[in-house]
């Protein structure tokens, strides 16, 4: 399975990624991401460059929803 990086934060002209599986960093030039890149979101290197990875981004978004919700003790609907 390729790995997966979170865009944790933006610095100036770079950003810092933490890889999904183990929290290792990485930075890279903003120039070298996808057109957009913006905090949160989750990317591949795919052959030399990043791809956004829509699929992970939502999953990743449906589990911390789940974990507020069991955590807050709140329905859904009234969130």
């Amino acid at each position: 399975m390729d790995k997966i990086y979170v865009i944790d934060r933006l610095e100036g002209d770079k950003a810092v990624l933490i890889g999904d599986d183990n929290g290792d960093m990485t930075t890279v030039e903003m120039s070298n991401l996808p057109e957009g890149a913006a905090e949160g979101d989750c990317l591949r290197l795919e052959n030399g460059e990043w791809r956004r990875d829509l699929q992970a981004a939502e999953e990743r978004k449906a589990k911390a929803h789940g974990l507020f919700f069991r955590l807050t003790g709140r329905d859904k609907k009234s969130y």
